[in-house]
């Protein structure tokens, strides 16, 4: 596990499907003697969870550190807002007309992963 921590810290996910192992019945590792507590998987869950929201928040700072903009897809608006994705998968919400859903325009990124819409918009 430790070693998978430190592989997520150094990798720099942007992303984490975080789940905890539960035995499958008839395969191998279900039969092993060395299960874990729902406790310690829980744990280990929450430890994952951490390590994502702080290398998510080191890069969300990077992205809204730039001098430039970054185009992003807007694939829906929901609650008000615009989502979508930019060319490395960096997911932004943005306040814009629901008319910008499919087009892709530029977005000055903020650290929290929100956007401003670019000149021209």
């Amino acid at each position: 596990f430790e070693t998978t921590v430190e592989f997520c810290k150094k990798a720099d996910f942007l992303n984490l499907h975080i789940f905890p192992y539960s035995p499958r019945e008839g395969t191998e590792a279900a039969e092993m003697d060395c299960q874990l507590s729902e406790n310690e998987k829980k744990h280990r869950v929450n430890v994952l969870e951490s390590v994502h929201a702080e290398t998510k928040k080191i890069l969300m700072e990077k992205y809204s550190d730039r001098t430039s903009c970054v185009n992003v897809l807007f694939e829906q608006k929901k609650n008000g807002y615009l989502t979508g994705h930019s060319e490395h998968y960096v997911e932004f919400e943005v306040k814009g007309p629901a008319e910008l859903v499919g087009k892709i325009c530029p977005v000055i990124p903020m650290a929290d992963g929100t956007a401003i819409l670019g000149e021209n918009m």
